[in-house]
């Protein structure tokens, strides 16, 4: 297990290497990998060591159950003839011990824990065909233009566009991804940008690439939202106004009272009314196998006044609910009803424990123009590819204004709301996920911007500034009405 968290907590990283003489480096130089497969879980590594201004560098990316999680620095690398050695995260003093061997191209490994504890850890050769059949993302990792490249045409739903000068002033985006490349925003992985329908700008960062999955975090909320609306489109659902507990009557006995009030609409704002104590209970939460019978065993604030309280397990509620009301698993009903009609067919969205559901509060994983076309069908009311996939009622219902969060932004029915603070009267709709994961609706500009990146250690905000910044003040005026 140490290995999965390992990954999770985005551990393995660049790791530099000082004072180099190349030739001495030549026989790191390239790409090796281990896949590990545990428990059902499917983890790849990838390091790749190359030479950067005078000095050995190598990166190490990561990947989970076909989401790559990152490429991040460490710090120390030792090589004397065949022996490697380096430390692959300070904070957790995890260590890495190696023997190249060129013979049969392999480094055999060991990681060692801060606890004593170890496990092998050997990593193979890549031959240069198989690692892009396996890792394209990866081709891009010394390539870090700022000239603008036009999307490229994979034959997934997206009409390719033009970036002129006449809908964005490309200085400004040449500038933005200038600043990505030295990690000026933390580790942006990708930014795309649709304008009146069209893919227009598509630029990866640190190995990412078209094909990869990312982790929507949070934004996997606001999707809830939009499955909420398609069952109640379909009748799955009644309506908004419909008791919570009504789906689930095995769970009825000894619950507060309180619950019997609770409607479907105070899920979707969050403002259910229940006392959740953060370290206490969120600890229980990660060890539960019932996470339906952990949220309705919790207690409620004594208060009258409706308060925006954003917990997650009140929205993983959504998902049993989904299962109860079509009696479909939510990612079948996800596939029929959003994701095939949209054209995206690739996707992760593991069960949860026990529970034999996926968690809606930020478990999705997508690719970033699937994200980019999530946020076309909102900004189109529900349209996609001629098709009304979700009633315009239920688009314009749930991204319209419910609460005051008494933050900077307020909230629909699991969408934030805000305004633009680099063009006047600019409104925004977006999803928003924690490190960085974006969906960005601006409908006065006909936009719609998708961001994926790795910012555990940085407040979500800094990409949402960059967008604002960089993007939407980018987008030329004389355009914006066409």
């Amino acid at each position: 297990m140490k290995i999965i968290l390992l990954v999770i907590s985005s551990l393995l990283s660049v790791l530099l290497i000082s004072g180099c003489n190349y030739p001495d480096y030549n026989p790191l130089y390239g790409f090796w990998d281990l896949e590990i497969n545990e428990n059902g879980i499917k983890q790849s590594f990838v390091a790749y060591f190359y030479a950067d201004e005078g000095k050995t560098k190598c990166e190490i990316h990561s990947y989970y159950n076909g989401l790559k999680f990152s490429a991040e620095p460490a710090s120390k690398i030792k090589f004397n003839k065949d022996a490697l050695s380096m430390i692959v995260n300070q904070n957790a003093n995890i260590k890495f011990e190696g023997k190249l061997d060129t013979i049969n191209q392999q480094i055999d490994g060991h990681l060692t824990y801060a606890d004593g504890s170890g496990r092998d850890f050997d990593l193979k050769r890549i031959p240069e065909k198989l690692l892009y059949d396996k890792y394209p993302g990866l081709r891009n990792l010394s390539i870090k233009s700022n000239k603008y490249e036009r999307p490229i045409e994979v034959n997934d739903g997206w009409k390719i566009g033009n970036l002129t000068n006449d809908y964005f002033n490309l200085k400004l985006l040449d500038s933005m991804v200038s600043r990505i490349h030295d990690h000026e925003f933390g580790n942006v992985h990708s930014v795309l940008i649709a304008r009146n329908g069209e893919l227009v700008f598509e630029v990866y960062f640190d190995g990412f690439y078209i094909n990869d999955l990312h982790s929507l975090q949070s934004c996997t909320k606001s999707i809830g939202s939009l499955l909420t609306g398609i069952a109640i489109d379909k009748g799955f659902i009644n309506n908004i106004d419909q008791k919570v507990i009504d789906f689930f009557p095995d769970y009825i006995q000894n619950i507060d009272q309180n619950w019997t009030e609770v409607r479907l609409k105070d899920l979707l704002t969050m403002t259910m009314g229940i006392s959740w104590d953060k370290k206490l209970h969120d600890n229980i939460y990660m060890h539960s196998n019932d996470v339906v019978r952990t949220t309705l065993n919790q207690k409620f604030i004594e208060s009258q006044e409706k308060k925006f309280e954003y917990r997650n397990p009140q929205v993983d509620l959504l998902s049993a609910i989904l299962i109860k009301a079509t009696g479909n698993s939510v990612q079948d009903f996800s596939s029929e009803y959003l994701f095939d009609p949209l054209g995206i067919s690739y996707f992760n969205w593991d069960n949860y424990r026990e529970n034999n559901y996926p968690l809606m509060s930020g478990s999705l994983g997508l690719r970033p123009r699937d994200m980019l076309k999530i946020g076309q069908m909102v900004l189109d009311q529900g349209v996609y590819g001629g098709k009304q996939i979700i009633s315009s009622d239920w688009i314009q219902e749930s991204t319209s204004f419910k609460i005051k969060t008494g933050q900077t932004f307020d909230y629909a029915y699991l969408w934030w709301l805000g305004e633009s603070n680099s063009k006047d009267n600019i409104k925004v709709i977006f999803a928003m996920g924690i490190a960085g994961q974006y969906i960005v609706i601006i409908p006065d500009l006909s936009t719609v911007v998708v961001t994926a990146a790795d910012n555990m250690d940085r407040p979500p905000e800094v990409v949402l500034k960059m967008i604002d910044d960089y993007i939407i003040k980018a987008i030329n005026p004389v355009k914006e009405n066409l």
